[in-house]
């Protein structure tokens, strides 16, 4: 019936997607292949990163004030059948964004298999949930006064019934939950399905100021109809979601305790060599991701091992998502982290299911530039400026300015240049101009 519809409205380019939600089923390879063999439709398989995308893709559609809401704070509720997405602004930058396998069906499915009384299931609900609301509050609310509260995703249609111009009162909120058992209108399995939405929203609700809420019934398929629009046809939302992933890593790097002054100034430095060898070497804005990132989070790991910090900044970025980040993305700041300190790995060191010969490259080649940038700061002290990068014949030249003694970056940019060479085929030349 899809495939007719298709035809009938003369459609020739269809996405089709599937949920992260689903990447737990044992059995999902096979359910792409057959969905491939009987609709000639390859399935995308979206990650976490890439579905919370397109849903707040959506979300700056529906909300045409968006960007002035967040510019204060503001608490953003996913809630769908398996897990929820938390999502923070304040000042109009990305605080965090956090997933939590605790979705309306789980929960129910938490508490059904026990012989509960109507009037103790929410109360049930809310016990088993209160130490991730602590934990959330306590790690990411506490220093921040939110005053917007927006709730998205499944089931959230019902609370338009009592909504104007997409606002609901708590008070209002707090009713319905109490009259949910009662309610003629709505049998028990569906109540027994809203209930954990109401705890949901009352226990994130209790962390803000807000008092009232935007709930708004917008869904994956409206993020993909905007993502494709501005894709093709360069529509644009108003908001950076380039942004929000680095203000979100800048964030993650904070909770890690690493040194931001450095890191920040080893990004100033990479963007600006990025910039010099990207059209020469066919480089994109998915390769600067990943450089990016790299040196935002880069000895993230000293908070968990300092012995062994390159490892323990792996797992952390392999554990950690990105806005709008592919799986791909992801492992490769992970590996350019790894092996920040060794000598570069051959491809068969690596154990990546992911490897490939272009994931080879591109780590390959983001490592090299990653390694200068950092070379560039090696006291931490940010001594360098009016940084520039250029190529001229066979040398890749860096020309800056200093008041101070650069004799240990000098030394250290040497001891990282032979990657960049190998792979660029170009000599690493630095010159520095001091400054009285």
């Amino acid at each position: 019936q899809y495939q007719l519809k298709l035809q009938e409205y003369d459609v020739t380019n269809v996405q089709l997607y599937i949920t992260h939600s689903l990447t737990d089923a044992i059995n999902l390879d096979f359910l792409v292949t057959q969905i491939r063999i009987k609709t000639a439709m390859k399935a995308k398989v979206l990650n976490n990163s890439k579905e919370r995308y397109l849903t707040l893709q959506s979300l700056t559609r529906a909300l045409p004030d968006f960007e002035e809401i967040i510019k204060t704070g503001t608490l953003i509720l996913d809630v769908g059948y398996g897990n929820i997405q938390v999502t923070m602004y304040d000042r109009g930058a990305l605080i965090s964004s956090i997933n939590y396998r605790i979705g309306i069906s789980r929960l129910r499915e938490n508490v059904m298999g026990h012989d509960v009384k109507k009037n103790d299931y929410s109360k049930l609900i809310y016990e088993s949930i209160k130490s991730d609301f602590d934990e959330y509050y306590q790690r990411y609310i506490q220093d921040h006064v939110i005053e917007n509260f927006i709730v998205i995703g499944s089931e959230v249609k019902y609370l338009n019934q009592i909504s104007k111009k997409n606002k609901v009162k708590m008070e209002d909120v707090r009713a319905l939950h109490e009259n949910l058992f009662q309610d003629e209108n709505i049998d028990l399995d569906k109540a027994m399905l809203l209930s954990p939405l109401f705890v949901l929203i009352e226990g994130f609700a209790s962390m803000t100021n807000a008092t009232s809420l935007h709930a708004l019934d917008v869904d994956l398929s409206d993020g993909a109809a905007v993502d494709f629009a501005s894709r093709k046809s360069k529509t644009m939302t108003g908001h950076s979601f380039n942004e929000d992933r680095i203000q979100g890593a800048i964030q993650l790097a904070k909770r890690y305790e690493c040194d931001l002054d450095h890191n920040l100034f080893v990004l100033e430095m990479a963007r600006e060599m990025f910039k010099a060898v990207a059209k020469p070497f066919s480089l994109n804005n998915k390769d600067l991701q990943v450089l990016e990132l790299a040196c935002i989070m880069h000895n993230c790991g000293r908070f968990v091992d300092i012995a062994n910090r390159d490892e323990c900044s792996y797992m952390i970025i392999k554990g950690s998502d990105f806005v709008n980040l592919s799986d791909v993305n992801r492992v490769l700041v992970a590996n350019v982290l790894r092996y920040k300190n060794k000598a570069f790995p051959y491809a068969k060191e690596l154990n990546e299911p992911l490897l490939n010969s272009d994931f080879y490259v591109i780590m390959a080649r983001v490592s090299a530039l990653f390694r200068l940038a950092d070379a560039l700061d090696e006291c931490h002290l940010q001594k360098l400026s009016d940084v520039k990068a250029m190529i001229k014949d066979d040398e890749f030249i860096i020309r800056a300015t200093s008041k101070e003694d650069v004799v240990l970056e000098k030394r250290e940019f040497e001891k990282r240049s032979h990657l960049f060479k190998e792979v660029f085929g170009l000599k690493p030349v630095f010159k520095c101009k001091r400054r009285v």
